[in-house]
């Protein structure tokens, strides 16, 4: 399923995975689950991801939070987990962390 998004949800989006990795680089952390790569690239691609599963599911984003380890879930009231790949082949990974009470989604 294709889920378009306007230049201004794709702007808002940019901009908040920009302040996401901002505040992870002013708090010394370090990408999860041995990610080599720009940071700051995936972390906009992950909140494009969650910005249009959102909008598909007419659902609440969690935007940013100095606290994510707080977040019950990206979408939704602590519902749905997204992750998001630039690979059409790519597989939803996840991790012994991750629950398994909630729903994931690859995009």
């Amino acid at each position: 399923m294709r889920i378009p998004l306007t230049r201004r949800e794709l702007e808002h989006a940019t901009r908040v995975g920009k302040g996401r990795q901002e505040m992870n680089a002013a708090k010394g952390i370090h990408d999860a689950n041995g990610f080599r790569g720009d940071p700051e690239e995936i972390h906009v691609q992950g909140a494009i991801g969650e910005k249009a599963i959102s909008k598909a599911f007419n659902l609440p984003w969690v935007e940013v939070t100095d606290e994510f380890k707080k977040i019950k879930a990206d979408v939704g009231s602590g519902v749905l987990q997204v992750r998001s790949t630039p690979l059409e082949t790519a597989r939803l990974l996840l991790c012994e962390r991750d629950n398994d009470r909630q729903l994931w989604i690859l995009c």
